[in-house]
């Protein structure tokens, strides 16, 4: 017995049907298909049937007329009466593509409301077996992405085409977000970070890797960019601090030792005042899975329309699944980064560590050397390391360098690399100064 209080509606399931078979070459059927509508959309078991052997007609490239369904379904043995097809094509007086849009568009709509329900009632009955949250919260994300694909936008190769084409004469309008350090923007394909791009910035500890990404995410939302930060490893008071003394020039550690002056005291507020007023937005959990952070990155950009996100860092994230192997959990990590840059137009710094073989062989860093993190340097479009040798750390070495080398630039100049200005006690880092 059907539930009549299920979303469903026979009339445009009929309609649907109807256009499909309205003309023998298939044609219309083939449109249904494009826009997604599969069997499992239609809620009468009758309707189902009648589709499924169109398709298989169609699979084999043969005529899609009443009598050639009634054809197969007797040789398969399924329920479907001459009755049943002249019902519905008693109702089709004439058809289109446009037709077949309209009527697709409903059932697509109501097999989604359905699979929702579906949804929640296979989640309340996991949580009361006691299933993992994460296990939940990983399996209703993956649901979720299925049932949104349906019906996404189709690739316009002419649209496509001129995106192309505008950039590469300059006249491109989609914003690039500039890292803010001129000798590294250069280098960029796009003179900066465009929508859906994942750009990793790795680092050995103690070099810079934050307080890079906190520059970068500062500038941004400084220009009107919204910026949404996840802090595994720093509380949001502490990044803010950290951001209000770079703005403001003075030494953190005078302000974490209380031994701050009044002029560094009143340049702290004066840049305080500032940035209260810029876009940005922290969030500093610590048990940070793809599943919450894909949550919370959609609130931010309904809510706050982010332009740029950070994730600091990859290492200390947790796959949804805790059981699965580390390298299963990263690589599940990385894909769903790269989902999120995607589905909101966003590029997405993600900060990572390398191994200590680089340190201890005193060399540049290479893509080998990320921890744990084949995965993401494959889903990465840029890949930048920051680093230093013995040499940098001798007495008389030159002062506040640090070196960066980019090893990979998906459809771009790969291989880059320079010396920033680093002025760790501030919290800066630059171009130096042109003498």
């Amino acid at each position: 017995m059907l539930d009549q209080t299920t979303p469903h509606s026979i009339e445009h399931e009929q309609g649907l049907i109807g256009s499909v078979l309205y003309e023998d070459d298939g044609h219309l059927l083939d449109e249904a298909i494009r826009l997604g509508v599969s069997v499992s959309d239609f809620y009468l078991p009758l309707h189902q049937d009648i589709y499924s052997l169109a398709l298989e007609l169609r699979k084999d490239d043969k005529p899609v007329h009443e009598a050639d369904i009634l054809e197969l379904a007797r040789r398969k043995k399924v329920q479907v009466e001459v009755h049943n097809l002249m019902e519905i094509m008693e109702r089709t007086e004439i058809a289109s593509v446009e037709h077949v849009k309209r009527f697709a568009d409903t059932v697509l709509e109501k097999s989604k409301q359905r699979q929702l329900i579906r949804l929640g009632q296979e989640v309340a009955e996991s949580a009361r077996e006691g299933t993992p949250s994460g296990e939940i919260a990983s399996y209703v994300d993956k649901t979720l992405q299925t049932v949104c694909e349906v019906g996404a936008a189709e690739f316009n190769i002419k649209e496509s085409v001129k995106k192309v084409k505008d950039a590469l004469e300059g006249e491109d309008s989609t914003v690039a977000i500039p890292w803010g350090i001129s000798s590294y923007d250069s280098s960029l394909r796009s003179q900066g970070m465009r929508d859906g791009q994942i750009h990793v910035l790795a680092a050995r500890p103690g070099h810079g890797k934050t307080t890079l990404a906190l520059n970068i995410g500062g500038r941004s939302a400084r220009d009107g960019f919204p910026v949404g930060v996840f802090s595994l490893e720093m509380g949001d008071d502490e990044l803010v601090e950290k951001l209000v003394c770079c703005v403001a020039g003075v030494d953190v550690k005078r302000f974490e030792d209380k031994v701050q002056n009044k002029d560094e005291q009143a340049r702290f507020d004066l840049a305080a005042e500032d940035v209260s007023e810029w876009p940005i937005h922290i969030n500093d959990e610590t048990n940070m899975t793809p599943s919450r952070l894909k949550a919370v990155a959609r609130n931010w950009k309904r809510k706050h329309d982010i332009k740029l996100l950070v994730v600091d860092y990859l290492q200390l994230m947790k796959g949804d699944d805790r059981r699965a192997p580390r390298h299963e959990q990263v690589a599940d990590i990385s894909r769903n980064l790269k989902c999120i840059a995607k589905e909101l137009r966003v590029p997405i710094i993600v900060l990572a560590q390398l191994n200590r073989e680089c340190e201890k062989e005193n060399r540049m860093p290479n893509l080998s050397d990320l921890r744990e993190s084949g995965a993401i340097e494959q889903d990465a479009d840029t890949v930048t390391f920051l680093y230093s040798l013995l040499k940098d750390r001798e007495p008389d070495a030159p002062k506040e360098r640090l070196r960066w080398v980019r090893a990979k630039q998906r459809a771009g100049q790969s291989f880059a690399e320079g010396v920033f200005r680093f002025q760790k006690n501030i919290g800066r880092i630059g171009d130096f100064p042109v003498a």
